[in-house]
């Protein structure tokens, strides 16, 4: 119970709450303490929060949710895959940092790679058609024997340009470039 030596003091404790504009007025030159909580209130109602170091001014600080927020605007990332790593750059001079719910797009290939834990790997492997599987068939430029199901160029042109008919199953497919 209470005493009457006990010293009671009801305390409201008001976090530091402010419009944008009005941190912006000192933002180079305030510094939050250290875990002090600042309020900000955006133009469109919005309230953000930065949280102090004791030696970054405000304008220095990013917003606490700020991770947060990219983790939701880019799922998606575009930049370069070269040697097992990704890049924001051609030059491959910035690595990109890698995190398992995003999906990198290779500007060059076109490929889709996302981040296992470990390492990048393809998302996006075309099925090739092979001797035994249906798939898609690939077209080469030379000729060969080929055993994954391609043709050439060259093979599929001639023979498309070519009247070819065909029954299978009661129907009859045609391919010809003659049209009249």
């Amino acid at each position: 119970g209470i005493t009457m030596t006990d010293n009671i003091m009801e305390v409201v404790i008001q976090l530091r709450k402010d419009i944008l504009s009005a941190y912006e007025a000192t933002q180079n030159t305030f510094i939050p303490a250290d875990g002090e909580v600042c309020l900000v209130e955006l133009a469109t109602g919005e309230i953000k929060m930065k949280i102090g170091d004791g030696t970054s001014t405000f304008a220095q600080l990013d917003y606490a949710d700020k991770f947060t927020q990219q983790k939701i605007e880019s799922v998606n990332v575009r930049g370069y895959y070269y040697n097992g790593e990704f890049y924001v750059n051609k030059t491959y001079t910035e690595k990109y940092v890698p995190y398992t719910y995003k999906l990198y797009i290779d500007n060059d290939t076109r490929e889709i790679y996302s981040y296992n834990g470990t390492n990048y790997e393809i998302c996006s492997m075309v099925e090739y058609a092979t001797p035994e599987k249906a798939g898609v068939a690939k077209l080469y430029n030379s000729l060969g024997n080929a055993k994954d199901g391609s043709i050439t160029q060259d093979c599929a042109t001639k023979n498309f340009n070519k009247k070819v008919e065909m029954e299978l199953e009661e129907e009859t497919l045609i391919l010809t470039d003659n049209f009249n």
